[in-house]
């Protein structure tokens, strides 16, 4: 990276002016997954992309946001949630001595009675591994299309492609879901942090709230 880098971008850890436009690693990105770049969203990592996640939900929500999350999973999601006041409920993991999963009756459950604004998922979760099952995005979406989908895939670049190649074609056609990808873990870029969300066509209010954020470094 420093090889690479030059005095300009050196002196200062300023934001990257493609935070609000449609530059190159945004159409590359578009082009990759076949969205519009309007649809792909920067930001510093995948921790950064979900705060500001979660403080445009409780902005529109105010102290009434409620958030679902699996009981077994990364303490962020918790950490965040009570950072904004959100009303929080873990549906359950079922396990086997070799391998963690998904209850996904015990989320249906939850889904039909909690009525969640945001439903936080991982695939693979951290710390278990286990994926989600994506064929169930578009059961959840139909079901509850007042819930966003936050589907992270921080360490989806770890994993088989063969056995699932992601959640980010399937925010073609459901518009309530939101897939996070970051190239930090990946790619081991250390404080070069960048990652992207994959928006459904109906959540530009979070596309708004991302562009206008300091998003990421020129160095990253």
């Amino acid at each position: 990276i420093l090889k690479a880098s030059t005095n300009d971008m050196l002196s200062g850890y300023s934001p990257s002016p493609e935070n609000d436009t449609v530059g190159p690693l945004k159409e590359h990105l578009a082009a990759a997954i076949g969205l519009p770049p309007q649809r792909i969203a920067l930001g510093h990592g995948c921790k950064d992309l979900l705060k500001q996640i979660l403080q445009h939900a409780v902005s529109e929500h105010n102290s009434k946001l409620r958030c679902l999350i699996p009981a077994k999973s990364w303490r962020y999601y918790d950490s965040l949630a009570e950072q904004v006041g959100a009303r929080v409920q873990h549906f359950a993991m079922q396990q086997t001595e070799q391998e963690f999963s998904y209850d996904i009756a015990d989320l249906h459950r939850h889904l039909a009675s909690f009525r969640p604004h945001l439903l936080l998922l991982a695939s693979p979760n951290n710390p278990t591994g286990n994926l989600f099952p994506l064929e169930e995005l578009e059961t959840i979406a139909t079901q509850y299309p007042e819930t966003t989908i936050v589907l992270d895939e921080a360490h989806h670049g770890f994993i088989d492609k063969a056995l699932d190649g992601g959640g980010g074609a399937w925010a073609h056609h459901i518009p309530n879901l939101l897939v996070l990808r970051s190239f930090s873990n990946l790619y081991g870029l250390a404080g070069a942090r960048i990652g992207y969300a994959i928006m459904g066509e109906g959540l530009e209010g979070y596309q708004n709230r991302v562009d206008r954020y300091i998003g990421f470094s020129r160095i990253a």
